[in-house]
């Protein structure tokens, strides 16, 4: 199915939430009680805008917001959906906020759309660089303004670009770190929003997101499938279909990119589950 309205509400409210952002960069900014993350009062003006936009067409589908109630000690917001639909918008108002609170502008606005735990749609905006990345079905196409996107399909080797969300050092070994790294290029630019878009754009060729949640990666997830990736865990499995319901905010592991570094990466690894 494709979703076309949804997506253009989506942009309009991304676009709004992003370009406010921008104005206010370096924003004084908090740690949350509930995880000790960083938030500024524009991460929570943001999420406001963009829930009014979305609740303003769409008052019968669930959200997931990254900023909760004040106060309410949760790790999210979430709003179930209303009837017997299992749709979801999926909402990170800045992704990216140490970033933007020290006045770097490598921050997005992502929102994504879950339909039966499914990436339906998505939307990434990324407001310094005015670039609007988009997909109304994960069937594809997927957009970047008026451009469409592929994914890079390649082996590591040392031309290879990874991006990274998280610290490695936290949960892999020595010995995990040598099997992937020795001989490609990898970077962390702070927000994994905008590594998925350039992940669906051919800019990296894989990407290892180790402390993501949920939010972080719901918007972009559409967007990558579109363009011909895939998203797994560290053993290969997919991780779709998810939850929204019983998500709680805890961190969602996983690889993405083309399939066959994807792939090789996984057998690197080699997880199993540990």
């Amino acid at each position: 199915m494709v979703y076309s309205r949804e997506v253009e509400i989506a942009k309009k409210a991304a676009r709004q939430a992003g370009d406010h952002a921008l104005k206010n960069i370096a924003a004084q900014s908090h740690h949350k009680q509930c995880d000790n993350s960083i938030v500024t009062e524009i991460d929570i003006q943001c999420q406001a805008m963009i829930i009014s936009a979305l609740q303003s067409e769409f008052p019968e589908y669930g959200i997931i917001g990254e900023e909760p109630e004040a106060g309410s000690g949760e790790m999210l917001l979430q709003i179930l959906p209303k009837g017997d639909k299992d749709i979801w918008w999926v909402i990170d108002p800045i992704d990216g906020t140490r970033n933007f609170a020290f006045g770097l502008p490598f921050f997005a606005v992502s929102i994504g759309l879950i339909v039966d735990g499914m990436p339906a749609a998505g939307v990434i905006y990324y407001p310094d660089r005015q670039e609007m990345y988009f997909a109304a079905s994960a069937e594809g196409p997927a957009y970047c303004n008026d451009k469409e996107l592929t994914v890079k399909e390649e082996k590591i080797n040392p031309d290879s670009q990874i991006c990274v969300s998280g610290l490695l050092h936290e949960y892999w070994s020595a010995s995990q770190v040598e099997k992937v790294f020795h001989r490609c290029v990898h970077a962390n630019l702070g927000s994994a929003a905008i590594h998925m878009a350039y992940l669906a754009a051919g800019k990296y060729s894989a990407g290892i997101f180790l402390r993501t949640k949920f939010w972080d990666i719901a918007g972009g997830a559409a967007i990558l499938l579109a363009a011909g990736g895939v998203i797994t865990d560290f053993g290969g499995k997919d991780i779709f279909p998810f939850d929204c319901s019983g998500y709680g905010g805890k961190p969602v592991k996983c690889l993405l990119g083309g399939k066959s570094m994807v792939r090789q990466i996984a057998d690197l690894l080699d997880y199993q589950g540990q």
